[in-house]
């Protein structure tokens, strides 16, 4: 598990800069991200760790966000592809509430 986990890390790494350049479409970007969380997410011991990798993935969701809205201002992106960092990081923010709730309840 942990060699799929620096694979996708490494992988994340190549799209994303895949997009800067033009190179690729925002969702292979989003779609290796959420990979990478879901393992990450399975090797996590605790609620804390979970919350925690939870809250930095809303802070690389919310980056992604804004380099799709400044690729689009200068009209090398698409609105969709704001649409879809958009739903990513809503995604992620829903799983931060319900882990949260999970913590709660013991």
């Amino acid at each position: 598990m942990q060699k799929r986990q620096l694979v996708l890390s490494q992988l994340v790494r190549v799209q994303t800069e895949a997009y800067r350049n033009g190179e690729t479409g925002i969702e292979s970007v989003v779609q290796a991200r959420q990979q990478l969380l879901l393992v990450k997410l399975e090797l996590a011991t605790s609620h804390e760790e979970r919350i925690k990798l939870l809250e930095r993935s809303i802070k690389l969701a919310s980056e992604l966000e804004k380099l799709a809205e400044a690729k689009h201002k200068s009209g090398n992106g698409s609105a969709a592809d704001i649409l879809s960092s958009q739903s990513d990081r809503l995604k992620v923010e829903i799983r931060l509430v319900r882990e949260r709730q999970k913590k709660k309840q013991g």
